[in-house]
């Protein structure tokens, strides 16, 4: 994990807007601009979604889930 000598992303929240707009900018422009996304946070209640969502990419980001009362 980690982007020597880059910039590494971490995602706060893996939403509609996250999957449509700076996920893909960061699988497709990563290299060119050294970015790597590495650690994205969300809530438990999103785990499934997110599975679903990242089985179709080659992705080894590193994901944390919180709980809500």
């Amino acid at each position: 994990m980690g982007n020597m000598g880059g910039i590494n992303i971490l995602l706060i929240g893996l939403g509609a807007h996250a999957k449509r707009i700076y996920h893909p900018i960061c699988e497709r422009d990563g290299k060119t601009y050294n970015i790597q996304l590495v650690y994205a946070v969300d809530l438990e209640g999103k785990r499934n979604d997110i599975a679903k969502y990242l089985e179709s990419k080659s992705d080894t980001l590193t994901k944390t889930y919180l709980h809500t009362t």
